[in-house]
């Protein structure tokens, strides 16, 4: 059992006004990081607002994943 962050359940378009709030940036070849709330682009708090901190579900990775899959942004 491991702790893990709830996907984005909105709308693409929730997610991408989501995304458009971090103040994304990179130093090198770093992965680009929010300034404000040091979210990576490829984190799930990236589809939230900055500053919002996913809520979390504890259990096994298969069941992760398989609520990753259904969390599929719709259109």
């Amino acid at each position: 059992m491991a702790n893990f962050p709830v996907p984005f359940q909105g709308t693409k378009e929730q997610r991408d006004a989501n995304f458009a709030t971090h103040s994304w940036g990179a130093f090198g070849d770093d992965c680009p990081v929010c300034m404000e709330c040091d979210a990576k682009v490829w984190h799930q708090a990236a589809n939230y607002p900055c500053g919002t901190e996913p809520d979390r579900i504890t259990c096994d990775y298969d069941e992760w994943v398989a609520l990753l899959r259904s969390a599929v942004v719709k259109a």
